[in-house]
């Protein structure tokens, strides 16, 4: 077992696949070894990946995050703080789900897309571009959300929603 220290988390995801483990200002990190034996990206020791769950080699799961179930985080992506992502849902590309956020079901946020807060991504909502979801949010149905936009407070986007790019 190979473990190295470094001073910045980004740096985790240029490591290569032979790294297990690493240390960033004196937190620990794994390596989640996936469902299909493939090499993961890192898991730091506070935070939880299930068995089930593909974590792609340079997405990272930080502080207290889960990533459960059949879930996927892919990319570049990170889910971090309390944030979690449930029952099937993707995370992929830079996209970043943060605070207390979940995302669940066929939930697929992408791009540079961000969830935080306390917001709720379910059933076959898309988020992406650089759209963000944040506060008590709750995007549900088959809601797509693009662009730059933004929804956030106590706002409900559900069934065919369809937000545009916005200006």
């Amino acid at each position: 077992m190979q473990v190295l220290t470094f001073s910045g988390i980004n740096e985790l995801r240029s490591l290569g696949k032979e790294i297990d483990s690493a240390i960033v200002s004196k937190r620990v990190f794994r390596r989640h070894k996936n469902p299909d034996g493939s090499t993961g990206g890192f898991v730091e020791g506070s935070a939880t990946a299930a068995p089930s769950a593909h974590l792609g080699e340079h997405a990272l799961l930080l502080d207290n995050a889960k990533l459960l179930d059949s879930t996927v985080a892919d990319g570049n992506s990170t889910i971090c703080g309390d944030a979690k992502a449930e029952c099937n849902a993707k995370v992929q590309g830079d996209a970043e789900i943060s605070g207390g956020a979940t995302i669940s079901g066929m939930a697929v946020v992408d791009g540079h897309a961000k969830v935080s807060g306390w917001a709720f991504v379910g059933d076959k909502a898309y988020i992406s571009d650089y759209a963000s979801i944040s506060g008590d949010a709750r995007v549900i149905g088959n809601a797509i959300v693009l662009g730059t936009s933004h929804i956030s407070g106590m706002s409900v986007t559900t069934v065919n929603s369809f937000v545009p790019f916005e200006e």
